[in-house]
């Protein structure tokens, strides 16, 4: 595959255009001002996690729109990549270059990873997710409670999920408001790998 490269200015008032690249290497991205160390790089193998949103600008009625990616890696360092959209100014352009982005995180490194976890499942392994626990039998989920973490414990039978814009949602058809877990793209890490892994497992 060859490397993707996007020019990412960040607002109008960033003199600056950016240079992201995506390869099967590395991610690297000019988000630095210092000389002769402009760009930030996470190796492929190092890359953890993601996790991207859509942040709305209001005041009264909507004026604008920023987008947002941030990949984090196994050392615990953040990549933030981000631009601004104001009144309608480059917001198709903008759109059609967020989910290129997305597309490419997807393709170069978070495929791999979904690809992983589910070879682990497929051999008896169990996966880990952020706090859902995977095994062949079921799904489980601790939730932080105020006093002892809630555990969840979905058996695949009764297992359901919904997909919106912004969440993904997991409960029990046997209790399902009582068991209902939102993951939220832009809050939790790597909800779009636990969407593949989960209605990976559904479907086969």
């Amino acid at each position: 595959m060859e490397d993707l490269q996007f020019n990412i200015k960040r607002s109008l008032t960033d003199n600056c255009s950016r240079k992201l690249i995506i390869s099967q290497q590395r991610l690297s991205y000019e988000d630095k001002d210092i000389a002769n160390d402009t760009f930030t790089q996470f190796d492929k193998d190092s890359i953890l996690e993601y996790r991207y949103g859509v942040i709305w600008k209001r005041l009264y009625l909507t004026f604008g729109r920023e987008y947002q990616i941030f990949i984090r890696n196994k050392q615990g360092e953040e990549i933030k990549i981000h631009f601004k959209s104001y009144f309608g100014s480059n917001k198709k352009k903008y759109r059609e270059q967020y989910i290129a982005i997305l597309n490419g995180l997807q393709l170069f490194y978070f495929d791999e990873i979904t690809n992983q976890l589910l070879d682990r499942f497929h051999k008896d392994e169990e996966i880990q997710i952020g706090n859902v626990t995977i095994n062949k039998e079921k799904v489980i989920i601790k939730q932080k409670g105020l006093i002892s973490p809630k555990v969840i414990e979905i058996a695949w039978k009764d297992l359901k999920t919904k997909n919106y814009t912004t969440n993904f949602s997991i409960y029990s058809a046997l209790i399902p408001t009582e068991s209902n877990i939102a993951y939220r793209y832009f809050e939790d890490w790597n909800t779009a790998v636990l969407y593949s892994v989960i209605r990976t497992i559904q479907k086969h």
